[in-house]
């Protein structure tokens, strides 16, 4: 959020619309993604009540929903509040001298930094553990071994997240 806030101050945009629409849009992709909780719980739900709901099924009118959302937003926050060069009570901070030296100063990135290894470890980890998911969540001969409940299919799902 610092990023955000600091390069929209920068382009002269007011820091509160990319902020807003990071923070809301962040939260629909969660809601979107295949391995959220929300689309696992609804999927266990109701492959037993309806054999055609699927993960695709599902992921079909989540992930539209999510972009038409997110394009809505960022519609809305193009207008939300008064332009920086308009507002008073910006222009009043920035004629105080430290205020003004914070605002045109001060930067928060992280581009010149080289990540730990570990990192890179993570994140494919991360993926693989993403293709696993959706692999077991649309292929349903994987899923139904047994008879499993809801419940232990989360369990599983978290521990090998862990």
């Amino acid at each position: 959020m610092p990023i955000i806030g600091d390069v929209a101050l920068k382009d002269g945009i007011r820091p509160e619309r990319p902020m807003a629409a990071s923070f809301v849009a962040s939260q629909l992709a969660i809601t979107a993604s295949p391995i959220s909780a929300a689309v696992v719980y609804y999927l266990a739900q109701f492959s037993g009540i309806n054999e055609s709901i699927s993960l695709l099924s599902i992921l079909m009118v989540t992930v539209p929903a999510t972009l038409v959302g997110t394009l809505l937003l960022s519609l809305h926050s193009l207008r939300r509040g008064k332009e920086i060069a308009d507002d008073p009570e910006y222009q009043r901070r920035l004629n105080d001298p430290v205020w003004r030296d914070q605002i045109l100063h001060t930067t928060s990135t992280s581009l010149n930094e080289e990540l730990p290894k570990t990192a890179m470890h993570a994140v494919i980890l991360f993926i693989l553990v993403l293709i696993m998911i959706v692999i077991v969540a649309m292929v349903s001969e994987i899923r139904t071994i047994g008879v499993v409940s809801a419940c232990c299919i989360g369990y599983a799902i978290a521990q090998v997240l862990i």
